[in-house]
């Protein structure tokens, strides 16, 4: 843990004693710290997360997310915001979350969890999704058929299309736009995964 509060100094030009004279964290307890004698209680390190403008949990090693997480206000529904959705394991990076952001929970399911990332070209354009536009997907791995969600396939960025199962067990994620192919997943060789719901689209115009 301390040796993210030493990076954090080195990339901010920053010294122990700054923090100490503007955190009113004593030098004592930093100097503890340092030589693994004791950790600061979680009102210091609170103190000297602020500072440094990290999340806490990302000082303390709970997380590899530096962004500061906002205070959740009433009848407002938290959610990050990705750059990308990461297919390599299936799960979803901090290290690619641009913000958090709110909603009113009188247009999201309050007990439902949510992630957001912004459209990438114009392959959904006759389901009313534009390049830009922002996304917000429930996050689940089911889906009926026929509707539009987040899917990882292999190892590529995450797709949004809409999902199509035959009878047979075939698998196509459907464009909406005739200009693209459909993705045909072969799921006995394909790592393919089921990552989100389409639950709301905020056009950018």
């Amino acid at each position: 843990m301390y040796e993210r509060y030493a990076k954090l100094l080195e990339e901010k030009n920053l010294t122990s004693y700054q923090v100490s004279k503007n955190t009113g964290v004593s030098p004592q307890i930093l100097s503890y710290w340092k030589n693994k004698r004791s950790k600061p209680s979680y009102r210091n390190l609170k103190k000297i997360a602020d500072y440094l403008a990290v999340d806490v949990d990302y000082l303390m090693g709970e997380s590899d997310n530096k962004l500061i997480k906002p205070e959740k206000k009433e009848h407002q529904i938290q959610m990050p915001l990705f750059t990308r959705l990461s297919c390599g394991t299936g799960s979803f990076v901090d290290d690619d979350v641009i913000e958090y952001i709110s909603l009113p929970d009188t247009i999201l399911k309050p007990n439902k969890e949510y992630f957001a990332n912004y459209a990438k070209g114009d392959s959904m354009i006759g389901a009313g999704i534009n390049d830009g536009d922002l996304l917000v997907f429930e996050k689940t791995n089911v889906l009926d058929n026929g509707s539009i969600g987040a899917f990882c396939v292999d190892n590529e960025e995450a797709v949004c299309k809409r999902i199509r199962k035959s009878e047979q067990g075939l698998i196509m994620l459907l464009p909406a736009n005739e200009k693209y192919d459909p993705i045909i997943v072969d799921v006995e060789n394909t790592c393919f995964r089921i990552v989100g719901k389409l639950a709301l689209v905020i056009s950018k115009r």
